[in-house]
């Protein structure tokens, strides 16, 4: 079987880390003003994680193994990532206390963009643990 080219996967693992972040940041959005930014942040983080395995599983990595320990690593690389965010969150909102509000003129809305944020750490991250790791497929 022919390797497909790892930029190419990096540019699908974006596109599904678009549409995670997407449905992350409109879930963190809704439950902002009901909760606090770790309740939020952890709604849409693992709200979202469902389908960024499925898609990354058959869309980037393209591992059709029926092997149920990939999703026993995908969890623990969320987990991990997880606590990374969470930690970028702390660090952002009470120590170095960013407004991470923007209003946008268009929606008339204000938001607040800390989970994108975090992504410039958390995005080269789990791609390595996802391609190395997590969907790396067994020897044949």
């Amino acid at each position: 079987m022919e390797k497909k080219n790892p930029f190419l996967q990096f540019i699908q693992f974006g596109v599904v880390g678009v549409i995670n972040t997407t449905v992350h940041t409109v879930l963190y959005n809704i439950a902002l003003p009901y909760t606090g930014y770790g309740i939020a942040q952890t709604i849409g983080f693992f709200v979202s994680s469902v389908g960024g395995f499925l898609l990354n599983k058959f869309f980037v990595f393209e591992n059709k193994d029926k092997d149920n320990s990939m999703i026993v690593r995908y969890y623990c690389t969320y987990i991990f990532s997880y606590c990374l965010m969470m930690a970028l969150s702390y660090f952002y909102e009470d120590i170095l206390k960013l407004d991470l509000n923007f209003l946008i003129p268009v929606l008339g809305k204000t938001v607040n963009i800390l989970p994108l944020m975090t992504l410039v750490v958390t995005v080269p991250v789990n791609f390595f643990l996802s391609k190395f790791w997590v969907y790396k497929k067994k020897e044949a």
